[in-house]
């Protein structure tokens, strides 16, 4: 079975690495391999040039504080612009793979729209492929992400991700198979994970399971120099 695992296209004033790093997608692509799955990742701001946008409405009292045309080493905020690929283009970028399931990465609530816009245009081209969201913004606000989205995850996938996986493979990706009421009551037993109805479990839970490994990614991030590195949110990050 084959997953694709997609980094959403960033619209800002500027890109760092930080917000490239998709730790929690490189945890998961490390247990799909383990369970046996194929793989393709997409980080979608590294896959199309910088377009410019005008500012949307809730940042429109910025406009002020723009100086067209400024240049230097400094000057990060001259305008508002769409990192990666139009939302269309890539999802139909990742539905050319044929995934049986796409997880999707919101790794911050300044981008979740960006992240729901992302898994609208992958539902609009492929209603029967499975989708999947997760990361700080999922955990924040769920329901934001329904109905584009199958499933959420609310925290931290990796206890319960193993399980999910082998039910996948033991009935199929199909998201009309995955209500079915018996197989509900066995997903409810997975931590974090919800979805939309009555018959969801509650999203509340740990920020960390017992026992969990709190850098799972660490083992994903490529050697520089003599050392790796990683990043680390402990507060709000910004």
């Amino acid at each position: 079975m084959k997953a694709c695992l997609v980094l959403p296209p960033i619209r800002d004033f500027y890109l760092s690495p930080q917000r490239l790093s998709a730790l929690g997608l490189a945890a998961l692509e490390r247990i799909l391999a383990a369970e046996g799955w194929e793989t393709a990742f997409f980080c979608a701001p590294l896959m199309a040039g910088a377009k410019a946008l005008p500012l949307p409405p809730e940042l429109s009292y910025l406009q002020g504080y723009l100086i067209p045309g400024e240049s230097g080493p400094l000057t990060w905020w001259t305008g508002y612009k769409h990192f990666g690929p139009a939302f269309e283009s890539l999802a139909r970028t990742v539905l050319g793979e044929n995934p049986g399931v796409v997880f999707l990465g919101a790794f911050a609530w300044a981008y979740a729209e960006e992240a729901r816009q992302t898994a609208r245009a992958i539902k609009s081209l492929s209603p029967g492929t499975l989708l999947v969201a997760g990361g700080g913004a999922c955990a924040l606000k769920p329901e934001y992400f329904f109905p584009s989205a199958d499933f959420v995850w609310t925290g931290e996938a990796e206890p319960g991700f193993a399980r999910f996986l082998k039910i996948l493979s033991r009935v199929g990706t199909a998201p009309q198979a995955l209500k079915n009421p018996f197989l509900r009551r066995e997903l409810a037993e997975i931590p974090n994970l919800v979805w939309e109805g009555p018959e969801s479990p509650s999203p509340a839970g740990p920020a960390f399971a017992p026992g969990t490994d709190l850098f799972p990614a660490l083992r994903e991030m490529p050697p520089r120099g003599e050392g790796r590195r990683f990043a680390l949110s402990a507060a709000r990050g910004c």
